[in-house]
Formats: C-alpha cells, structure tokens, sequence
C-alpha cells in the first residue's frame, strides 16, 4: 500500500477542506482511468474538490497534488501496472480504519468506473463484471466482532491484493492493448 501518498493526500484534502478522503480519491482515479481512460483530470479533480473555494491556496495546492496522483496512476496502469500500489490507510492504523479505507477506496473505484462508463454493471464484460460485483460487497465489509486479529490481518491483506489485481484486470479488459503497442503483462 502507498502509506505516503496516503497520508500526503489526506492531509492535503482536509487542509482544502475537501469532503472526500484519499483512499477514495485514488479509487475513483483507477475507476475513471479503467472506464474511460481518461487523459484529461480535470473533471476528476473538480469532482474531487467539490464545492472548496478555487481561490483557496490549500485547495490550490491539493489540486497540484491531485494531477500528480492522476499523472502516476495513469502511467502506472499504462504500464500493465504491475506497481500499482492502493492508496490507503497505513499498516500502522487500526485494522478498522484499514478496513473503512478499502470499502471508501472501492467506493470511489465503483463511482469513478460509474462516470466514466455509464450504464449497467452487467454490460460490462464477465471478468470486470465479477470484479465489480467483487468490490460492490468491500463497499460493505466490517470486522468480525470477536475475530481473531491474525486471521483478519491475512484477510484484509489478500482482499488488498485481490482489489489490486481486480483493478488491473478491468483496465486490461476495457482497454484492450492497441495494434503496435507493447504488449502488457500482468503479473
């Protein structure tokens, strides 16, 4: 998990004084870039921003920020993404912070993939459709009560890690590698 870009970013968007958190932003940043492939992050941005003063110097700021994470995502999942890293809470968090993190990260996947490429999940090819059905049930995932702590750590690590691969496998199947191109690896 990218903790620097995590705790970078949040700071940056209460300092804005942003609704959203940054475990949301990035997902809706891979969700736009797997359903539209977006060049342009000026729409995200905004949406990202919404309704802080343009004229606030924070703002400004968390703006630059912002197409810096577009700028590195994009070039990541250009790349097969095989260092696509999530941007969530840190291993140091709560696990039930981590866990709120991801179910808000696929939230913002879920929306961003939704702007991008309106319409119904089912029109979407089988593999991301069962990806995103997949990341729909981590929008609401919670900690077992009396779960033992080990058994939730390993399990929130490979949901982490099925997440990740999840979002590769969506922008490889809506954007299909192009004549000429190199090819992709996903690993």
């Amino acid at each position: 998990m990218n903790t620097e870009w995590y705790q970078t970013l949040q700071e940056a968007l209460v300092r804005a004084g942003a609704v959203t958190d940054a475990a949301e932003c990035h997902g809706s940043v891979c969700g736009r870039l797997c359903g539209a492939h977006e060049g342009d992050p000026r729409p995200w941005i905004e949406e990202s921003l919404g309704g802080v003063d343009p004229r606030n110097v924070a703002a400004g700021e968390c703006r630059e920020l912002l197409l810096r994470l577009h700028g590195e995502t994009r070039s990541v999942l250009e790349e097969a993404g095989t260092d696509l890293r999530l941007v969530l809470p840190p291993d140091s968090a709560p696990l039930e912070q981590r866990v709120d993190g991801l179910a808000q990260w696929c939230q913002g996947f879920l929306h961003g993939l939704g702007v991008a490429r309106p319409g119904s999940i089912e029109e979407l090819p089988d593999n991301s459709r069962e990806v995103v059905h997949d990341f729909l049930d981590v929008t609401r995932a919670g900690l077992e009560p009396d779960g033992d702590d080990e058994e939730q750590e390993g399990a929130y690590a490979e949901i982490v890690e099925y997440i990740r691969v999840g979002v590769l496998l969506v922008y490889e199947e809506l954007y299909p590698e192009q004549d000429g191109a190199s090819p992709r690896r996903l690993h």
